[in-house]
């Protein structure tokens, strides 16, 4: 029977898929049963999901310092362990978890934003949800800053980013990541630009300086 041996290798872990390309095997009652390549790709695909998903945890569990965080960053992008697996962390329904990883997606969204294009819109539906910890909004919005947004998806995040900044109970970070995605909105659709505006010059006054400072620079840039 001809064999095809692919060896997976992971941080810690060898993982070994033998397929058995269109052959048969035979169950304890005798019956033939044909094995897929499909199938045994599925399984496996499974198994190393699981594993790297593990792998992230158990590291964002390790450390929190700037380095640690930059060396996960570096795994990921290096595709020691997978993106989709970080999203899953990220995405998931423990809120500690989730908050372990917003770092690690935010960092790795700045550098490489052409990472997280497939998740465009779960990063969006989170700025859009009440129940999630700020530093998922802050990280999710640091990547949609840095990223070229498809048009198809330029409107939920124009839509979210003036709600988020017109907000004035809304974390000062979180406001202020808005407005570097709402400058990508009105350079692309510059009829924009006065509701911006308006927005910033209500809220000035009694703004933070760190608010003030960034607006001042949109207002200088859209009106040159």
């Amino acid at each position: 029977m001809k064999k095809q041996l692919l060896i997976f290798f992971l941080p810690g872990f060898v993982h070994v898929a033998i397929k058995y390309a269109g052959q048969t095997s035979k169950s304890f009652n005798g019956s033939e049963t044909r094995v897929t390549l499909p199938e045994l790709s599925d399984k496996f695909r499974k198994m190393t999901s699981v594993t790297e998903k593990q792998i992230l945890l158990d590291l964002l569990n390790l450390e929190r310092s700037k380095k640690h965080i930059a060396q996960i960053v570096n795994r990921v992008h290096t595709s020691a362990v997978s993106v989709d697996a970080l999203m899953e962390i990220f995405l998931g329904d423990h809120p500690r978890n989730a908050e372990l990883s917003a770092w690690v997606v935010g960092d790795l969204g700045q550098k490489h934003p052409e990472m997280f294009i497939k998740w465009l819109p779960q990063l969006i539906e989170v700025l859009n949800s009440e129940n999630v910890h700020g530093s998922l909004k802050r990280n999710a919005l640091r990547i949609l800053e840095k990223t070229n947004i498809p048009d198809e998806f330029l409107d939920a995040a124009t839509d979210v980013c003036f709600r988020l900044l017109a907000d004035p109970f809304e974390e000062v970070a979180i406001r202020a990541f808005s407005m570097g995605v709402l400058s990508q909105s009105c350079e692309r659709v510059p009829e924009l630009w006065p509701e911006l505006q308006l927005i910033l010059e209500e809220n000035m006054p009694h703004a933070t300086p760190a608010f003030v400072s960034r607006a001042k620079k949109l207002m200088t840039k859209f009106r040159s």
